[in-house]
């Protein structure tokens, strides 16, 4: 709503209190446009209570399905977690089972290969002493030869 009052008579009114012409002449076309714009009637102020209230019920509203959802989502999230954390560790324990029968396998291995070794030790200390032997008996030979 406009507020409408007469610019003539405020200019004069000023022109009388001892402003110049001009001057009051401006003033009071100044003041006319700031007067001259929209202002709120109780009505409008009113009405706009009614949507500011009506913004905070949504905003409640908003917050509390916010809420809600991030409570569904943190619970989706914890499950799925727990599914995963479940899977790795039946994979690290399948894991952890192939790498142990691997092991036993190796050590199998080891233990053969130290029964070769051993043997093949066995069969030279055999061989060493059995040349040690022919060595001493050709010795003694050739000392009962030489005597």
């Amino acid at each position: 709503m406009a507020v409408l009052f007469d610019t003539l008579k405020l200019a004069e009114r000023l022109e009388a209190a001892g402003m110049p012409p001009r001057q009051a002449r401006d003033v009071a076309s100044a003041l006319a446009e700031t007067a001259s714009g929209d202002v709120a009637t109780r009505q409008d102020i009113e009405l706009l209570r009614r949507d500011i209230d009506q913004i905070r019920r949504d905003v409640g509203h908003l917050r509390e399905t916010t809420q809600a959802d991030i409570a569904t989502l943190r619970e989706y999230v914890d499950l799925r977690l727990g599914e995963m954390e479940a899977r790795l560790r039946g994979e690290i324990h399948g894991g952890d089972a192939e790498l142990r029968t691997e092991i036993a396998g190796l050590h199998t291995e080891i233990e053969k290969v130290r029964a070769d070794v051993r043997g093949w030790l066995i069969a030279q200390a055999f061989a060493i002493i059995g040349a040690v032997a022919a060595i001493v008996g050709l010795a003694a030979a050739l000392s009962r030869l030489i005597h």
